[in-house]
């Protein structure tokens, strides 16, 4: 199943930064690039393919991709790791578990998969996704890159 980028804004630069990204097309009105949907978001397309269910086949081989929602900063968090922040209403980050999203590979498969890496700009209060390294120009945790978005590292694969 496709992943489809979203965004809702712009800003006073005229960019694009709240950053949606969700499997189903119903839940923004529209998959077509360019077309505004639900809730003010445009549709940017396909950002990458997950699988809905986990396939039997490679069901060792991947994990569920998390989706959280902090409503005060309008910020959807995806990761992978469960643990990374307290699940559940309320927790101390801010970020409300809106449930599995879907599921992506754990590990590198070349030829099949790829990594999407994750960023976060604290003047737009934003994560942003892509599998494309030089969209922000470094993969490097940590480091600030292109539109002042940080490298948090890489948070899972997919095709």
């Amino acid at each position: 199943m496709l992943i489809i980028l979203c965004t809702l804004g712009p800003n006073q630069f005229g960019r694009y930064t709240n950053h949606f990204y969700t499997t189903s097309p119903d839940e923004i009105g529209t998959t077509f690039p360019g077309q505004i949907g639900k809730h003010g978001y445009r549709s940017e397309g396909i950002a990458a393919y997950i699988y809905t269910d986990p396939p039997l086949l490679v069901a060792p081989a991947v994990v569920p991709l998390y989706r959280y929602y902090h409503g005060k900063i309008h910020d959807h968090l995806y990761t992978s790791d469960f643990n990374e922040l307290a699940c559940g209403e309320g927790n101390p980050d801010g970020y409300n578990y809106e449930g599995i999203q879907g599921y992506c590979f754990k590990y590198s498969l070349p030829g099949i998969n790829r990594p999407l890496y994750r960023y976060y700009s604290d003047n737009a209060m934003d994560h942003f996704y892509t599998t494309n390294e030089a969209e922000i120009g470094t993969t490097t945790i940590g480091v600030t890159g292109k539109h002042g978005y940080i490298s948090e590292g890489m948070t899972c694969y997919v095709a």
